[in-house]
């Protein structure tokens, strides 16, 4: 499931038809501008954008997106009733607006380790849940966007040319390449113990733990172990070819327009 979500989409569309430089400026300027944007309609705004990109890129593999959305969406959940449940500002004295108590504060132990505060739902932490979660949503869809139509020799490529270290560009690469394939191996591993039997109660949670990082660490070591020795048997001493690949000035200046109208939003308006 993560190797098919997490790697190059074959199809070519006007993203991956841009240039690699100003696919990086692209992903580069989007990470900035989430980070200085704050304001709930702009956010919404470039979640708009986001997604649209996304269904243009994917919109023939319908199992896929089904995929993409699924996480992206528990992501998003996961993000909002963590952010609202914790929200820092209750629990430092600033003055909230309490919409309901989960744990209320006057139970002995719980007052004791929050202060005597409980733990409360409030209108700051929902609005604070889903501003972190829009920006989380638009991180992710941005990053998966820009792994689908990117490929790993066009990026080290553009790197090289930016006289970026050779260790650090192969560094990258094992990063991304591994990362699906880990996430893939956790993911088998955690079917794998339940086919078995193993049952997730507090008591049995070490074991658990201890098998999973056991099994984990032995297949990053292997791969690893491959992967330094297929760059010594390809004789590999800091040079990256780029593959041949033609690209368009429309879908480069389109990708420029795009860039811009994200600016606009975030800092405009």
């Amino acid at each position: 499931m993560f190797t098919g979500i997490l790697s190059y989409e074959g199809e070519r569309n006007f993203i991956s038809q841009a240039h690699p430089a100003v696919r990086i400026l692209w992903i580069f300027s989007s990470f900035v501008l989430i980070l200085i944007c704050w304001a709930p309609i702009r956010l919404l705004a470039l979640n708009m954008i986001a997604i649209s990109l996304l269904l243009i890129t994917i919109h023939k593999e319908k199992a896929k997106l089904k995929h993409v959305l699924k996480i992206f969406l528990g992501i998003l959940l996961i993000t909002t009733l963590s952010q609202t449940i914790f929200f820092y500002g209750y629990y430092i004295g600033e003055k909230t607006t309490v919409i309901f108590y989960l744990i209320h504060p006057n139970l002995p132990i719980i007052s004791y380790l929050t202060m005597g505060k409980g733990v409360a739902i409030t209108i700051e932490g929902l609005y604070y849940g889903i501003i972190v979660s829009l920006k989380i949503f638009f991180t992710i869809i941005t990053a998966q966007l820009f792994i689908m139509t990117t490929r790993l020799s066009e990026l080290f490529y553009a790197m090289k040319r930016a006289r970026i270290p050779f260790k650090i560009i192969i560094l990258l690469a094992a990063t991304l390449r591994f990362l699906p394939i880990t996430l893939e191996e956790f993911w088998r591993l955690t079917t794998v113990l339940k086919m078995k039997g193993e049952k997730t109660t507090p008591r049995n949670f070490p074991n658990i733990i201890r098998l999973m990082l056991y099994n984990l660490v032995r297949e990053s070591v292997k791969r690893a172990r491959f992967l330094a020795i297929s760059l010594e048997m390809r004789c590999i001493r800091g040079k990256i070819y780029l593959l041949p690949n033609k690209y368009e000035t429309h879908a480069s200046f389109f990708l420029i327009s795009l860039t811009m109208l994200e600016i606009i939003i975030a800092v405009m308006l």
